[in-house]
């Protein structure tokens, strides 16, 4: 185990290089110190055998490092082994996840027939909410640090609840090294939940004043009694 863990340890030294590399604008040698940490990671992956949550977490981050060097088969396949085993299910279902992000990217690699960001112009991201604001958003995922979203780019936006659609960004909230928070045009079917909405509010408003309209005839109605009652001296007389 010990010699898994110097593995490991040499992998990650190795990934802090490409970062630092990344950062300093060499793309290449990035790439380079990634692919070897990737190995490494991979080596001590295998090695670790059927231990979990070694084994997975292992694993993912071999697969994590793969994408990091842009070797998006071989993310597949390490994400692939990570899942065979017995992982726990919160750490597969982040590897799950990273395996929809390689789908995704093969998608799109294969639509333009390039791999290059800048001509393809196509994102993907998750929407998300901040306090207080009643906008769509959408966080997107930048591979390419040198290349990030800008207003006017299509988007396909992955749901909560499973489902998928493609919208054009209308303006950057903010952009770091890996990620973008973008406000988009809303979803198709944003117009048809507004007008549902909308019907909604006017039934319940609807109801609401057939409600009051209903106490206030039986005001009128109990007003009417008491008079009668007055009359016939049932109730005494109002001063």
């Amino acid at each position: 185990m010990s010699d898994v863990l110097a593995t490991h340890n040499k992998a990650m030294e190795w990934a802090d290089e490409g970062q630092l590399s990344r950062n300093r604008g060499d793309h290449s040698g990035a790439r380079v110190a990634f692919h070897k940490a990737m190995t490494l990671e991979r080596e001590a992956a295998y090695a670790v055998g059927d231990t979990e949550p070694d084994r997975s977490v292992l694993f993912r981050s071999a697969g994590s490092l793969a994408l990091e060097c842009d070797e998006v088969r071989t993310a597949e396949r390490l994400f692939a082994m990570g899942l065979a085993g017995d992982a726990p299910e919160e750490i597969a279902e982040e590897i799950r996840d990273l395996l929809e992000q390689v789908h995704f990217r093969r998608h799109l690699d294969l639509s333009s027939g390039s791999t290059d960001s800048q001509q393809k112009k196509m994102w993907t991201g998750s929407p998300y909410r901040e306090r207080g604001e009643d906008l769509w958003m959408v966080k997107i995922d930048c591979w390419d640090v040198d290349v990030h979203p800008e207003i006017g780019d299509s988007v396909t936006v992955k749901g909560r609840s499973g489902g998928v659609w493609e919208t054009k960004i209308v303006a950057i909230r903010s952009c770091s090294d890996r990620s973008a928070r973008a406000v988009t045009e809303p979803p198709p079917w944003a117009e048809t939940q507004l007008m549902d909405a909308r019907a909604e509010a006017a039934r319940t408003e609807r109801i609401a004043s057939g409600q009051v309209r209903a106490r206030v005839r039986r005001a009128r109605r109990l007003d009417e009694l008491d008079a009668i009652r007055r009359k016939h001296g049932v109730l005494p007389t109002r001063n």
